[in-house]
């Protein structure tokens, strides 16, 4: 008689190892999303024929495949995409965020900690028959997004002050681009650059001893920022403070279509032909108890499409499908 087995061996990795009950979107370490990838199951993938299919005919497979071919056949429209967005809807634990994070930080091109891309390793992940279907719905996006880079971020955890979703996604896509993190700093920086005057900003801040690219993420960055601008120009700035004084108790606002204007600037000062996608986890929590956050996130979706036609995508997530509230803002996966 064969000697029994303990529960554990029958396993194929260790069952006492610290498993998370939820994937947090702010964990983007390539060591923690490693470890992610490397426990994610993509399901579905099966043939008509085998028995499996009957019982999951639409998984993840089927999803990833879906979405990435719906997103290539709306670039390669004439004049773009007028609506370069996704809703992607499931209940609480259905995997989509995990499915959402995964892509969005493959597409802004996460490597790992041994030098494998996280693209890679999640193409790697399908194990179904039908695995290279995922491979060529990724590969021909790839062919029609040449540079693609990605914000990836749960706006329940991010957003400051009941703020709409379009102003969260200005700030990431401002911290993302390498722009300081002060809002009104960032700003000036955006129209420097558009002023063709940064170049010489930042010779100026070596000059004085404060290279910008060291103390723009600095707690007093903004102090600094004023400095470097007194010396830049001390005839509009007299004073080292000027700058800061003057605007003491400026709040940023801007609308959905400023928002986009301000996104626009942004990538084609620092990353010309780049393809950005939003991943914004938690928003039908966020937006669907107050109507004017619908409103708002409505337009902002709009103007992605009339003013960026493709060079800007949100993939939108929540329990909760949005069809009934926003209309055909948003493509849908569920």
């Amino acid at each position: 008689m064969s000697s029994p087995r303990l529960i554990r061996e029958l396993f194929r990795q260790d069952v006492t190892r610290d498993i998370p009950p939820v994937v947090y979107f702010h964990e983007q370490s390539p060591a923690k999303v490693r470890d992610e990838v490397s426990e994610y199951i993509i399901t579905g993938g099966w043939k008509k024929d085998h028995p499996n299919y009957k019982r999951v005919p639409d998984g993840i497979h089927e999803q990833y495949v879906r979405l990435l071919s719906a997103i290539s056949d709306e670039m390669q429209k004439s004049g773009g995409p007028s609506l370069p967005t996704a809703w992607i809807s499931g209940f609480y634990g259905s995997g989509k965020s995990s499915f959402a994070k995964l892509l969005g930080l493959s597409l802004d091109g996460l490597e790992l900690p041994e030098g494998q891309s996280l693209a890679e390793m999640l193409l790697a992940r399908d194990l179904s028959d039908r695995a290279q279907e995922f491979r060529d719905a990724w590969d021909r996006l790839r062919q029609v997004i040449a540079d693609p880079f990605a914000v990836v971020f749960d706006i329940g955890g991010f957003a400051r002050d009941n703020e709409q979703i379009h102003t969260a996604c200005v700030r990431q896509v401002q911290t993302r681009l390498g722009y300081c993190e002060k809002e009104l700093v960032a700003n000036f920086e955006l129209r420097m650059e558009k002023a063709g005057e940064w170049d010489r900003f930042l010779a100026v801040s070596r000059e004085i001893g404060q290279p910008w690219d060291e103390k723009k993420d600095d707690p007093f960055a903004d102090e600094v920022f004023s400095e470097i601008l007194h010396h830049y120009n001390s005839d509009r700035y007299t004073d080292p403070m000027s700058w800061i004084d003057s605007r003491s108790g400026t709040t940023v606002s801007d609308s959905p279509t400023e928002a986009v204007a301000t996104i626009r600037d942004m990538i084609q000062m620092r990353k010309p032909g780049g393809t950005l996608f939003m991943v914004v986890d938690e928003v039908s929590q966020y937006v669907l108890s107050h109507e004017q956050r619908v409103d708002k996130l409505r337009a902002f979706a709009s103007e992605l499409g009339s003013q960026l036609k493709g060079k800007v995508w949100l993939l939108a997530l929540g329990q909760q499908r949005i069809d009934e509230e926003a209309g055909d803002t948003f493509l849908v996966w569920a």
